[in-house]
């Protein structure tokens, strides 16, 4: 009885868009929560990946730094160390001692069988081998040198492009927060003006309501 009265008398009015006007904000602050939960977790998700990518390359990275700094040592950039550098390690490299040796064995056998060894020219062609090795040797080490190098920089240009490429994700994952919050902002808005126009509906069946009244009462005190 009292809600057949209420529809009867206006006092329902703007009563079903308030409700309306509730629901959109308890569904637009799901859709916050969500959707922010979703960025969230797929940002970190993909952050976690692409760094990982980026330390494969890592001990790549490393050693390609590492012959690089040969490199330039080998080639006088840095200077009489640098030089001293490039030889030690050179002349320490797998191979080298091994081949020299050899070398140097084979000659010291054929100079041994002529009865030559200890005669000045032996000495002097022993030398000259040394030499001869030494620069087949250097030449081959140098280019095993770039090569590592080179290795090294193909594994920085892949770090920077996952690293670029993470850069990537924090902007798309920027653009959604704003998107996201321009989605909530804007069904707010109309939320609050759904809940205003109800506000108003209900001030107006009010309003009606005390005019039907005052009119009643007008009518009744004329009777009198």
């Amino acid at each position: 009885m009292a809600s057949f009265l209420s529809g009867m008398l206006g006092l329902d009015s703007g009563k079903a868009t308030q409700k309306a006007a509730g629901q959109n904000l308890t569904a637009l602050a799901g859709l916050w929560n969500r959707g922010t939960k979703y960025i969230d977790q797929g940002e970190a998700k993909s952050a976690d990946y692409l760094g990982q990518a980026a330390g494969q390359f890592q001990p790549w990275q490393q050693t390609g730094t590492a012959a690089n700094t040969m490199v330039g040592n080998a080639l006088g950039l840095n200077g009489a160390s640098g030089n001293a550098a490039a030889t030690s390690a050179f002349q320490t490299s797998p191979g080298y001692d091994w081949t020299l040796k050899n070398a140097l064995q084979g000659s010291e056998r054929a100079a041994s069988a002529s009865g030559m060894l200890a005669s000045g020219n032996t000495l002097t062609a022993l030398q000259d081998r040394a030499s001869q090795v030494a620069n087949q040797e250097y030449g081959s080490w140098f280019d095993r040198l770039m090569g590592v190098s080179t290795q090294g920089q193909q594994a920085a240009g892949q770090t920077a492009n996952a690293l670029t490429n993470l850069g990537g994700l924090y902007q798309n994952t920027t653009d959604q927060r704003l998107g996201l919050n321009n989605t909530f902002t804007s069904g707010l808005i109309g939320a609050n003006n759904q809940y205003a126009q109800g506000k108003e509906a209900q001030n107006a069946g009010l309003a009606g309501i005390g005019s039907s009244l005052g009119g009643l009462a007008g009518k009744f005190l004329g009777f009198l």
